[in-house]
């Protein structure tokens, strides 16, 4: 990977966590209003305990799945082109599948962010996308 390549994929990386970031602000906002509200007697609460768990692991969820990422954890030498495809598509899959509960807890927008960032990492790495056979020949894959 050129240092342009890893720039921009560590801004989108970046990008996604902050607006994962924002959104976890922003439900833990909801929260305590809900809160405030349950203690006056108006509504039950949320398990606020268990949206916060959610948020972590989705955090931790784009971070896993985030290409830099993976490709630090799951490069292996004399591996070809194709069987790291491959590699990569099933652990992003594995680890979203691993993942999949925590939508009951976090909001419509952050699961669909969540939603878009596997899509998006599935895409990229679709043959000839995501590295070109002369790229791969540069970084050591067969």
């Amino acid at each position: 990977m050129s240092t342009t390549e890893s720039i921009i994929a560590f801004s989108i990386a970046a990008l996604l966590g902050g607006g994962l970031a924002f959104l976890f602000w922003k439900q833990r906002k909801e929260a305590n209003a809900a809160l405030a509200r349950k203690e006056s007697g108006t509504m039950a609460p949320p398990s606020t305990n268990m949206q916060l768990q959610a948020y972590e692991r989705l955090i931790l969820l784009a971070e896993r799945i985030s290409l830099p990422s993976l490709i630090n954890r799951l490069n292996q030498q004399g591996v070809g082109l194709r069987e790291m495809q491959s590699i990569l598509t099933q652990s992003i899959r594995q680890e979203f599948d691993y993942n999949i509960t925590q939508q009951i807890y976090v909001s419509a927008e952050a699961w669909e962010a969540i939603r878009n960032l596997k899509d998006q990492n599935l895409l990229n790495h679709k043959p000839g996308v995501f590295i070109s056979p002369s790229r791969c020949k540069r970084i050591g894959f067969e």
